[in-house]
């Protein structure tokens, strides 16, 4: 079984699950119910459940054979979509995988059910914009805690759920400590260090928490856990050049508008090593574009063709390569068995081949 295979057998199962698990809530209040309706679309309608099918694997790599660990595998989905509802949030995102974000459907429930009310606040202007931020703010909480649950309420032994919950903590801890880079870096010129070190926290750690409390359930030692975070790590910082290069790649479909991530001002490493190799007139250009929400087409185009002419963008793939080696080459010392050493394996490759 190759690895599309693999992914997708894990999926059907996980997948299986959430619409259990969201068919089974009850809410008293029928705003409450709407919002866990809304969650549920949003969650359901898409994603390749990369992070709990890591989470499995790992698992089962090290000998683990409870089926619970499909349920327990929920809990880094939850909060992986608790991090893209609040992402949404910051960067006003009116779509995630072709559907509604959470607050762009909370903005059109308080338009049915509401006048609108343009007022001048400090933070908003309107009633259905403070409304919206506002519950996606709650719903993106409310997955967190539900998250918690999933590793709570297990079976497995109460030693080894603690020390998950731990990593799972810690991993919410450390995303938000990404996001809150990656919003500073928008203020600011950075650097190559300072970009890789921010997506390590902020796209990394989740992917290496889901690998962790993997091998943890297992009861793996030490020695086999640090070496799995160490691959999805390398793995994780791939996937995120990765989608950097997407977004700049009309092939590769990424679901938003071509070069959306220049024209909200992120400072990913193309953008980092393009303004470190332009010309004065190419930086010029590439500027105009950078932070610019209305930038045409031709200067969008303008400034993904300075990217490529500076050599940023195959400095970026080269690097993701290289990242991807790494990985691999942690994954020889790990002490997996035949499966998941074949599934992490085509994990490592997918970071780099995905096209949406």
């Amino acid at each position: 079984m190759n690895f599309e295979e693999q992914l997708n057998e894990l999926r059907a199962k996980i997948d299986k699950r959430l619409e259990l698990f969201f068919r089974k809530i009850r809410a008293k209040n029928d705003f409450i119910s709407f919002n866990y309706n809304n969650i549920n679309r949003y969650i359901t309608g898409g994603g390749k459940r990369l992070r709990p099918a890591a989470m499995v694997m790992a698992y089962k790599g090290f000998g683990g054979k409870e089926e619970e660990i499909y349920d327990a595998a929920l809990s880094v989905e939850l909060l992986h979509n608790s991090t893209l509802i609040h992402d949404d949030i910051m960067d006003e995102d009116e779509s995630r995988r072709g559907k509604d974000s959470v607050h762009k459907a909370m903005r059109d429930y308080f338009l049915k059910n509401s006048k609108e009310l343009n007022y001048n606040g400090p933070l908003f202007n309107k009633a259905s914009s403070r409304f919206a931020a506002s519950s996606a703010i709650c719903d993106g909480n409310l997955l967190y805690s539900l998250g918690s649950l999933f590793l709570l309420n297990s079976n497995f032994d109460l030693m080894l759920v603690n020390k998950a919950m731990k990593a799972y903590s810690n991993a919410y801890r450390i995303i938000n400590q990404g996001q809150l880079l990656d919003i500073f870096f928008e203020l600011k010129e950075t650097q190559e260090k300072d970009y890789l070190n921010m997506i390590e926290q902020k796209t990394g750690n989740l992917f290496k928490a889901s690998a962790e409390i993997g091998a943890i359930l297992a009861n793996a030692s030490n020695e086999q856990t640090e070496r799995l975070a160490k691959y999805a790590m390398n793995a994780a910082l791939a996937f995120q050049l990765q989608d950097d290069i997407m977004d700049i790649s009309a092939e590769m479909g990424k679901g938003h508008k071509l070069g959306s991530d220049l024209m909200k001002g992120k400072k990913t490493l193309l953008v980092i090593k393009a303004l470190e190799k332009a010309s004065k007139r190419q930086r010029e250009t590439l500027l105009k574009a950078l932070g610019n929400g209305n930038a045409n087409e031709e200067q969008i185009k303008d400034a993904i063709n300075i990217i490529k002419a500076t050599g940023a963008l195959d400095y970026v793939k080269f690097l993701a390569n290289t990242k991807i080696m790494e990985a691999k080459e942690n994954l020889k010392r790990i002490g997996l068995n035949k499966e998941s050493l074949e599934f992490f394996g085509g994990f490592a490759d997918f970071m780099l081949e995905r096209k949406v």
